[in-house]
């Protein structure tokens, strides 16, 4: 049997209500407005964003390690909620000295509109905990196709996805150029449900480490008595 303690239970409780009108907010505005794929090159989509060539932000960093938070998202408005609760949760939770927000890279696809990448920053950047946020055009056309002959399931744009992760990212202009020390990987699905107690990078930093993960455990026991 599993207890949570009720500063954990107000937390999640916190965390829940915040997605909850988050959602209620997105569901209204799909009613009112009705997205459609900006058509228009890359060139011109990086001027709607006011974007550099390199990607640049122009961060303080005030003694701490050059880490950025990574996402990869769709452009469905499911992947929006998501991202924007991912977010939320990252603000809330993490652990960091001196009013201080690690930078966001979100990498996408050119079907998330410009009114949806604005929406996003609306959601996030309401208050005067501003954060940096940088949204990725990135293009994931290949000639390579799937062998007839596969007995593997998952499609070219999964395994592009896993790809990318893998390898694509860490070789990226957005990361390489910036020189980063560390990248934390955060699915649109990804949240964090209470206070990390410690800022993760400067955790790996002052370790030595070069790579943690996450690992989740579930307890298989039966509880000593029905409830």
């Amino acid at each position: 049997m599993a207890f949570i303690n009720r500063k954990t239970t107000k937390n999640i409780l916190k965390l829940i209500t915040t997605q909850v009108i988050i959602i209620i907010a997105v569901i209204c505005y799909i009613v009112f407005y009705h997205h459609k794929p900006l058509n228009i090159s890359v060139s011109e989509y990086n001027k709607t964003l006011n974007l550099s060539k390199n990607h640049n932000l122009s961060i303080k960093w005030n003694n701490h390690p050059r880490g950025v938070i990574v996402t990869l998202i769709g452009s469905t408005n499911t992947s929006v909620v998501r991202v924007i609760n991912m977010i939320h949760s990252v603000k809330q939770f993490h652990s960091v000295k001196e009013n201080f927000h690690y930078p966001f890279l979100i990498f996408h696809d050119q079907g998330l509109t410009l009114s949806k990448r604005q929406y996003i920053l609306s959601c996030t950047n309401y208050t005067n905990r501003k954060i940096n946020i940088l949204f990725i055009l990135l293009d994931y056309q290949t000639n390579a196709q799937i062998s007839p002959n596969s007995t593997q399931r998952p499609s070219i744009g999964y395994r592009l996805m896993c790809r990318f992760w893998s390898y694509d990212v860490f070789y990226h202009p957005a990361i390489h150029n910036q020189q980063y020390d560390y990248l934390m990987r955060m699915d649109d699905d990804s949240y964090f449900l209470d206070k990390t107690k410690l800022d993760l990078f400067e955790y790996i930093h002052k370790q030595k480490l070069d790579y943690i993960y996450r690992s989740l455990y579930t307890d298989t026991c039966q509880a000593l008595f029905s409830i």
